[in-house]
């Protein structure tokens, strides 16, 4: 669990990411122990299993360039927020869509 939490913490600086958003549980099965990992209060979650880290559950999951599947998700994060963030046009060079857009819809 420790070396979980220090390759965690390790690629979550590599992508910029804030560690303190991440949350991990375990969840103890029968015949297996797994890892839940939440990032951003539940947003996107990555289940490993307790003998090896990748996993085929996760989200999100956009690239897919990485070595491990802990990377590839931490980097689809990454990916994620930075789409989020970005304005497609400045306040004033969408007024003139908006206006456009109110004088064809008659809003």
């Amino acid at each position: 669990m420790k070396i979980f939490e220090e390759k965690l913490k390790i690629l979550s600086e590599k992508y910029k990411l804030d560690f303190s958003y991440f949350l991990i549980k375990n969840k103890n099965n029968i015949s297996k122990k797994k890892y839940l990992v939440y990032y951003g209060f539940n947003k996107y979650y990555y289940e490993a299993s307790h003998d090896s880290y990748t996993s085929k559950n996760y989200f999100p999951y956009f690239d897919f360039s990485k070595e491990t599947d802990l990377e590839n998700w931490l980097s689809s994060i990454q990916i994620t927020l930075i789409k989020k963030s970005k304005l497609l046009k400045s306040i004033k060079d969408g007024k003139i869509s908006r206006n456009i857009f109110k004088e064809k819809f008659k809003v």
